[in-house]
């Protein structure tokens, strides 16, 4: 048995080396897995044999629950935006009306991998509304490596939008990192994923697009206590990260929701997952977003 898809932001190139990256978690026993390519789809055996012997995981499917080693804990995170690209995914005509709004300000390019490139993506995240904040690392990729895509919409050298895409199976093209300038005009991003979709069609390689995951949001029933706690800290953090603004962003496009799991072994720890916070750069931002909220209407 194949995986069908790998976990959320992994990939699946043959134009990298198969690798394995790990971080080391303070307090924790485990190891955070966070990335890994491989030139072909794992084998459940193969899959295994690779994994280091206490591990966290995150970007799981409802697949990885149901067939990895029965000594791990799942516990449903959040869900996954999945668009078919044999779907009609822009039938509404409230979304119809934005990507004609967006289409009025640009088009979209898809830029080569080159050292120029690079610099345009860096130098773009500082017209983003948050590129003054802390920055996630470890839950996905926020570098424009070579087995990446790079789209970006706009005109006359200006740049309203940028998405990097990588190919998370030979069936799915993945959303990296989706990217809007500050104050850029209605639609844009719609326009820009319209085209995205359209251009993955046309190639014919790939069956889905996801436009990645959106973590807190309900929808799951089976879930224990733990899950629940865990599910209502990360909720209290809407301050941090506007995860219902980027649910109703991407639920716009209709996609199938998948549900999206981490898991550790043995089971999902506390300090772990502070640990996960820690290293992503979660709790930095948390405390930068509160000391604004607090303080900076007195300073």
């Amino acid at each position: 048995m194949y995986f069908p898809f790998l976990p959320l932001s992994w990939t699946c190139s043959n134009n990298l080396e198969e690798e394995i990256r790990n971080i080391k978690l303070p307090l924790s026993p485990s190891k955070w897995l966070y990335y890994a390519n491989f030139k072909e789809l794992p084998t459940k055996q193969t899959f295994l044999q690779q994994l280091p012997k206490s591990i966290f995981l995150r970007g799981l499917s409802s697949f990885h629950k149901k067939k990895l080693r029965l000594d791990h804990e799942f516990l449903f995170i959040g869900k996954e935006a999945l668009l078919d690209l044999e779907v009609d995914h822009f039938s509404k005509k409230s979304l119809i009306d934005l990507v004609r709004r967006g289409k009025r300000h640009g088009t979209t390019s898809e830029l080569q991998h080159t050292n120029e490139s690079i610099t345009l993506l860096e130098l773009f995240k500082d017209e983003c509304s948050h590129s003054h904040e802390p920055q996630l690392k470890y839950l996905f990729s926020d570098y424009f490596s070579k087995n990446e895509r790079l789209f970006i919409f706009g005109e006359g050298g200006t740049v309203w939008g940028a998405i990097v895409t990588s190919l998370n199976s030979p069936q799915k093209v993945h959303t990296e990192l989706l990217l809007r300038r500050k104050n850029a005009p209605i639609g844009i991003m719609e326009a820009l994923i319209y085209d995205i979709f359209t251009i993955l069609k046309k190639e014919g390689e790939s069956k889905y697009l996801s436009l990645g995951e959106v973590p807190f949001v309900d929808g799951n029933s089976h879930i224990n206590l733990k899950n629940k706690l865990i599910l209502k800290a990360g909720k209290s953090l809407r301050i941090v990260y506007n995860y219902q603004g980027l649910y109703k962003f991407k639920n716009k496009f209709q996609p199938e929701w998948q549900d999206v799991f981490i898991a550790e072994t043995g089971k999902v720890r506390f300090r772990t997952l502070f640990g996960v916070a820690l290293q992503s750069n979660l709790l930095a931002l948390t405390l930068f977003k509160l000391k604004r909220l607090f303080f900076s209407p007195f300073t």
